[in-house]
């Protein structure tokens, strides 16, 4: 048999972590950050959305097949409903890189999270492990383990808490209807969990109170 490896514990931020977080990054990667909490994007996903893929009527995020993208898997297609105020702040960004690109007599932008000189950006970790330090949110008296894998973590968490469900997160997440992955791997129990089913037997014996 082989040996047994124990998962990586991973510590799920509350949403008032995360926007502690945030606020600790530059703006354009604060902005992803806050992206990849609220919509849950694979990471390839967020960093090859382009302009165009944003139906700013409908309130909505395609990820779609494109020249040089092809989701993850067929289900993976699918339109993300996102809240008025974060559209709101992505077009608020694309303004400001079409001011740039006019200033500087170049191409518009193509990538809504743009790396260097406008390219394709391929990574955020530095970013976020400098962020949770300064906002201090921890673990075990240690700074969490952020990464934009745990943002799909922590948004599939959060529905679960707020019992939305199972077939609307997988949809959300782009995982197949019916998967086991996404409650065996993607959602996670928290403190709050385990504190919300504290029983207090005493209160319940001086109320006349009975456990079901």
């Amino acid at each position: 048999e082989g040996i047994p490896v124990s998962p990586r514990k991973v510590s799920i931020p509350t949403p008032e972590e995360v926007t502690r977080i945030v606020e600790h990054l530059a703006d354009r990667t604060g902005l992803l950050a806050l992206f990849l909490a609220e919509t849950g994007c694979r990471k390839n996903e967020a960093f090859s959305l382009e302009w165009s893929d944003l139906d700013l009527d409908a309130l909505l995020v395609m990820i779609q097949r494109k020249e040089e993208f092809t989701p993850k898997y067929r289900h993976s297609e699918r339109g993300i409903p996102i809240c008025d105020t974060l559209m709101k702040r992505l077009i608020a960004a694309k303004a400001d890189d079409e001011v740039v690109a006019r200033e500087n007599n170049g191409p518009s932008v193509r990538y809504v999270f743009p790396g260097r000189f406008g390219g394709k950006r391929t990574d955020m970790r530095k970013a976020l492990a400098s962020a949770v330090k300064k906002a201090k949110v921890m673990c075990s008296e240690q700074p969490i383990h952020l990464t934009m894998h745990v943002f799909r973590k922590a948004i599939a968490t959060w529905m679960t808490m707020k019992d939305v469900p199972t077939r609307i997160i997988q949809s959300h997440l782009g995982h197949a209807s019916g998967s086991r992955v996404t409650d065996q791997v993607y959602v996670h129990t928290t403190p709050e969990d385990h504190r919300a089913i504290i029983f207090d037997l005493s209160k319940m014996r001086a109320t006349g109170k009975r456990a079901a």
